[in-house]
């Protein structure tokens, strides 16, 4: 399960981060197969002078390379490894997935009632993890028109996706293609059959498979 993430920052004198022991990666297996709460790297708050002090992004890459034919989720494998037990869940407003879009009802997801509808209708970041994004033309997405809101204030504001000359023609000849074809099976089944019902009431004749049938 994908949750999202605080590394522990309670103090610049908390105790150091010894993950590097044996068996951390076979610790990092046995989470997964049990389904154990594993680390998200798509938000974090992390207290950035004790990263670097216990050099985690040296070490991060270390474990890796001394497992490479094992890893899984990338830098989140790493994570998981080097912070076991030694982080905390933030709110998960922070990082709205595009499943609880996808998602008909609360009670099909992890969260309770409550923290599924302010995640989907309060989110405080917005993350775009799903296709299409909200920069292609066929994206959907609820919170689109905020993702060129913040898209203005930056120097490609005012930027939008368009179709090309060729697109657009292919687009129209498309469309044109579907609504003859829509126009002939609506006259075929609908128009038709009520011509020929009053035709044949006007001239007071019979349809033929009738006549035939008498």
């Amino acid at each position: 399960m994908k949750v999202m993430v605080m590394i522990k920052v309670n103090g610049a004198d908390e105790d150091a981060i010894q993950p590097d022991q044996p068996g951390a990666t076979e610790m990092f297996e046995a989470m997964a197969t049990y389904n154990e709460q594993l680390v998200n790297a798509g938000i974090m708050l992390v207290n950035v002078d004790k990263w670097r002090r216990e050099q985690v992004a040296k070490r991060a890459f270390e474990c890796l390379r001394s497992n490479g034919d094992k890893v899984r989720y990338w830098d989140q494998y790493a994570l998981n490894t080097l912070f076991s037990e030694k982080w905390k869940i933030v709110d998960p407003r922070w990082n709205q997935n595009s499943h609880v879009f996808r998602i008909p009802s609360w009670d099909l997801s992890h969260y309770t009632e409550e923290v599924f509808n302010l995640v989907k209708q309060d989110p405080w970041i917005v993350h775009f993890d799903y296709k299409p994004k909200p920069w292609e033309l066929e994206s959907k997405h609820p919170f689109r028109r905020k993702f060129f809101q913040a898209l203005d204030r930056t120097a490609w504001r005012w930027w939008r996706p368009r179709r090309s000359m060729r697109e657009n023609a292919e687009l129209v000849a498309k469309f044109s293609v579907d609504l003859f074809r829509s126009y002939r099976r609506w006259r075929q089944t609908r128009f038709s059959p009520v011509v020929r019902a009053w035709k044949y009431r006007l001239l007071g004749r019979k349809p033929k498979a009738a006549s035939n049938a008498a």
